[in-house]
């Protein structure tokens, strides 16, 4: 969460398509009714201005005066598919319509948008007047409350008309004009067709920045590793570690989650099965080709689901195995040897789970077992 596990914003607009085939009558600004034609079985649906100060609309052939503007109501073809499921027979007219090569779905898509502007063409006014009064009462410009990690504060901000957050920090005492960006997914984005920045973890010496990315709208997620500012080659560095600041060291595929070991050039990450669920932990370092990293533990319950993540002390890595009923924890360390082999905490039981954290010399754990409502041990 927060600086280190900050998420691109996404935003859907839906426009429902009014029914034309069962309306008896529309009223929209200027007011206007529309009315079922039949003609030689062909529906059509006719938009005519009652006479008022303002008739002339604009439809998707030219305006609408005095007369009238005949549109044709959309009509998706029929071409009929059968197949067979559970050893039922199934018929669907309209499943050529998935498929957005098929110049007839465009077509149908295009005389649908044509349908509506025409339809809705005199709300355009009151469209935008209600754009600018809402967008009069908020700032073009977003800021997040910054929070502290080491000597640095993070924080993510998006400029004024950019589409895209901008991932950025600066040390403690110093003014937002001597922040460093750490990522301008605006900047970044313009490579890709789609670009979604998701989960942001820096290096424990704070010189490194590990991050996903989904550069494809399919949700399937590289880990990118690049240098920051205050990076500094360590003596006995060699190949990508020599790199300087600003400078994309390593992109590994199929990432999930991931987490930096202590020594500041291991990182921990869950890779996907063909089903799509993390179910292995790798162990990364920088420097070394990813098709040799290795694995530290594989998942092979396909009902269980492997995340990594460290206790909020960052004295432990957690490799949690969860499903809705069961829970199984193994522990690592972070400021020790990341070759060693993680420690299962509790073995997995059937209803039984559990969540675990890490403070002082204590671990709390927070569990269902002879507590539905959960307790703290």
């Amino acid at each position: 969460s927060g600086s280190r596990a900050c998420h691109a914003w996404r935003g859907v607009g839906i426009l429902p398509r009014l029914p034309g085939a069962y309306i008896a009558s529309i009223r929209l600004g200027p007011r206007f009714i529309s009315q079922q034609q039949s003609d030689n079985n062909k529906k059509t649906t006719t938009i005519k201005p009652i006479k008022t100060s303002q008739t002339n609309v604009p439809g998707p052939a030219g305006t609408v005066g005095e007369g009238h503007h005949v549109l044709p109501l959309p009509s998706a073809a029929r071409r009929a598919r059968t197949w067979n499921m559970h050893s039922t027979r199934h018929t669907d007219e309209y499943a050529w319509l998935q498929n957005p090569e098929d110049t007839g779905t465009q077509q149908y898509l295009h005389d649908e948008d044509m349908y509506r502007s025409a339809l809705l063409a005199s709300l355009s006014p009151v469209r935008h007047s209600l754009f600018k009064d809402m967008t009069r009462a908020t700032s073009d410009q977003l800021l997040s409350l910054p929070e502290q990690y080491g000597g640095w504060l993070y924080y993510v901000r998006r400029p004024a008309n950019a589409n895209f957050p901008v991932y950025c920090r600066r040390k403690v005492g110093e003014t937002n004009e001597q922040e460093e960006i750490m990522i301008d997914q605006n900047t970044e984005g313009s490579d890709f067709p789609y670009i979604a920045v998701e989960t942001l973890k820096v290096s424990p010496n704070q010189s490194l920045l590990a991050y996903t990315r989904d550069t494809t709208g399919t949700e399937l997620h590289h880990l990118v590793i690049r240098t920051l500012n205050n990076y500094i080659p360590s003596p006995g560095d060699a190949g990508a570690l020599l790199a300087r600041p600003g400078t994309i060291l390593e992109i590994i595929p199929n990432v999930m989650s991931h987490e930096w070991a202590g020594d500041n050039k291991t990182v921990f990450y869950t890779t996907r099965d063909t089903l799509g669920r993390p179910y292995r932990v790798m162990r990364h370092v920088i420097g070394q080709p990813h098709d040799e990293d290795e694995i530290v533990f594989q998942e092979n319950d396909d009902k269980m689901f492997l995340d990594i993540t460290r206790t909020k002390d960052e004295k432990f890595i957690l490799m949690t195995s969860s499903s809705k009923t069961k829970t199984e924890v193994r522990t690592l360390p972070i400021e020790e040897n990341p070759t060693m082999k993680p420690k299962m905490f509790l073995p997995r039981q059937d209803m039984f789970e559990y969540f675990v954290e890490h403070n002082g010399d204590k671990f709390f754990i927070v569990t269902n077992q002879d507590a539905e409502n959960y307790k703290i041990v």
